[in-house]
């Protein structure tokens, strides 16, 4: 259960690193190596979780990855 839960967090930290870098690329005025100048389309799963685009959305993102990464180690 702990394991899982880590598992889930590393995989949360690991695509909030890949947007931030992302983000920060398409601020400096680069879309980064070998992509499109465009966003990316948002998948239905993000649309649900709300907008994570931006730096407010990038700080929820990870706020609630550390409350469920807390929860983990509560339950357990």
């Amino acid at each position: 259960m702990i394991a899982e839960a880590r598992e889930r967090a590393r995989e949360e930290a690991e695509r909030l690193r890949k947007l931030r870098e992302e983000m920060l690329g398409m601020e400096s005025g680069r879309a980064g190596a070998g992509k499109a100048s465009k966003p990316p389309e948002k998948s239905p799963k993000r649309a649900d979780e709300g907008d994570e685009s931006g730096p407010s959305g990038l700080l929820a993102a990870k706020r609630r990855a550390q409350e469920r990464f807390e929860q983990s180690e509560d339950e357990a």
